[in-house]
């Protein structure tokens, strides 16, 4: 039997905990000082496209064998996620570099903040600090042909009210 892993930074779609942490903390603290971690680069991914990648993978299981790493269309700061998240949600956001704050403190204040358990929100954390981007490979050049953008999967992904969708269906 042959095993196939996809590997990708942050789901971003309805019901999603990382989604759920990043409009909280938007719509909770109009003003943030960012750790350095908040430049590291990552490459969010629409819940749709990695549905499509997972059909792509089980519907020839020949051809994506092996590991693969996915992501969307968008490589960014998550600094950037910050700014189009407000934006999205017509929010003012004021943020500013603290390059000294401890990531101990990172994760109290980011679990206080946005409602989350700092069990989920401690390895969160801890795998921000390096940048997570695709290499190049075939199963993303299959689904990156008309993947969403940060954007369109943030606005796919909240209400009329610009609060996360709990449940996709």
């Amino acid at each position: 039997a042959s095993l196939t892993t996809l590997r990708c930074g942050i789901i971003v779609g309805p019901g999603g905990s990382s989604l759920k942490i990043l409009i909280n903390l938007v719509r909770r603290l109009p003003i943030m000082g960012l750790p350095s971690w908040t430049n590291s680069y990552t490459q969010p991914i629409s819940i749709n496209d990695v549905q499509l990648a997972l059909t792509k993978c089980l519907e020839h299981p020949k051809k994506f064998k092996g590991s693969f790493d996915i992501g969307g269309p968008n490589i960014m700061s998550y600094k950037e996620m910050m700014r189009i998240t407000a934006s999205v949600l017509k929010t003012k956001l004021l943020m500013f570099s603290v390059p000294f704050i401890p990531t101990s403190f990172s994760k109290r204040w980011v679990s206080t903040f946005s409602g989350v358990s700092i069990n989920l929100i401690s390895p969160l954390i801890d795998s921000l600090k390096h940048d997570l981007v695709t290499s190049d490979n075939i199963l993303q050049k299959q689904i990156s042909k008309n993947s969403f953008t940060f954007k369109e999967s943030l606005m796919n992904s909240i209400d009329s009210k610009g609060f996360p969708i709990r449940n996709p269906r």
